[in-house]
């Protein structure tokens, strides 16, 4: 039997969750966000000079920053690229918020924090007052930047040892939520019945506990998490009375 109490939730699910599953608040994995130029071309034999690198980016102070790297005559782009890393290393405005990397020809910005992604950094290079260099007004997004918590407060299955927030909803044969999806949870601490999985047989009356996997189970795992209502065979749904001394 279910006694009704209307306190649900809607968070976003960090992984499959089946309805009745005790969830907890927790976080995606996230991004860093890698920016990567491609430096071209060769500086001539007699091309010596400053090429011009620009870093533009919504977090960085003082942007667009303009940076000159002297080259020397013949400097490939591999050897340019390494002038031009050693002088952003330079900057305490870009790397306060990324490293400053790459190999060979490329030169790549990853940022420090997990901030989602900035659709206008960019590294441009130029070859200014030098000659040779092919200019490459625009970067390469290698890798999109995500916030742990993008898209909203998100919730994954509780282990045995977690206090949950409360279940997933059983709703109108909603019987799992997907990955990045909305995810009904009827919340603990408001009263009624929380629809709970079971781990193995359950019988209506018995004091039920924490396990893994966000399911409860009717011999001790964890600390106990309350009183069913109903029966309940292995992996199927069951209502349970939760025990606020439990949290």
């Amino acid at each position: 039997m279910k006694i009704q109490a209307a306190h649900p939730a809607t968070f976003i699910a960090n992984e499959t969750i089946p309805a009745g599953a005790r969830v907890k608040f927790t976080s995606g994995a996230g991004a860093y966000q890698v920016e990567t130029a491609t430096v071209a071309g060769t500086i001539g034999a007699s091309g010596a000079g400053n090429v011009s690198v620009t870093v533009t980016g919504a977090t960085i102070p003082g942007s667009p920053i303009v940076v000159n790297s002297a080259v020397a005559n013949d400097d490939t782009a591999s050897a340019v690229a390494a002038l031009i890393r050693a002088d952003l290393n330079e900057l305490a405005a870009i790397t306060n918020l990324f490293t400053v990397g790459g190999s060979g020809a490329a030169v790549t910005l990853t940022a420090l924090s997990k901030l989602g992604n900035d659709t206008t950094l960019n590294i441009a290079t130029a070859t200014g007052t030098a000659t040779g260099l092919t200019a490459a007004p625009t970067s390469v997004n290698t890798t999109a930047g995500s916030s742990p918590y993008g898209g909203g407060v998100r919730v994954g299955l509780a282990a045995e040892a977690d206090t949950e927030i409360g279940t997933a909803i059983l709703f109108c044969g909603k019987d799992s939520y997907v990955t990045d999806g909305p995810v009904g949870v009827q919340l603990v601490g408001f009263g009624g019945s929380l629809t709970c999985i079971a781990s193995g047989t359950i019988s209506a009356g018995e004091a039920v506990y924490r396990v893994a996997s966000g399911k409860v189970a009717n011999a001790a795992g964890g600390t106990t998490f309350g009183f069913a209502t109903t029966d309940a065979a292995d992996g199927d749904n069951l209502e349970v009375l939760w025990n606020p001394t439990s949290a």
